[in-house]
């Protein structure tokens, strides 16, 4: 399992409708209207996130708190 490059997290995103459905469904946590931490990096001080519900792609400082979801390839 790793989390997820922005790439990645943007197409959950994009699914986060049908992928909730799917993960309540088995009894998993659905994806929050959140900002999430992407496994890539923008420098040394700053990586990349998502804010799921709004499409919006940050830069945040590492300090800032940001959830982590950790995804498997199933391909």
């Amino acid at each position: 399992m790793d989390v997820p490059a922005t790439g990645q997290l943007n197409e959950i995103n994009s699914n986060r409708s049908t992928i909730n459905t799917a993960l309540t469904n088995i009894g998993g946590t659905s994806f929050a209207w959140a900002s999430y931490w992407s496994s890539s990096e923008n420098n040394s001080g700053f990586g990349w996130g998502v804010k799921f519900g709004d499409d919006v792609l940050s830069t945040p400082n590492k300090c800032d708190g940001h959830l982590v979801r950790f995804v498997r390839d199933i391909n």
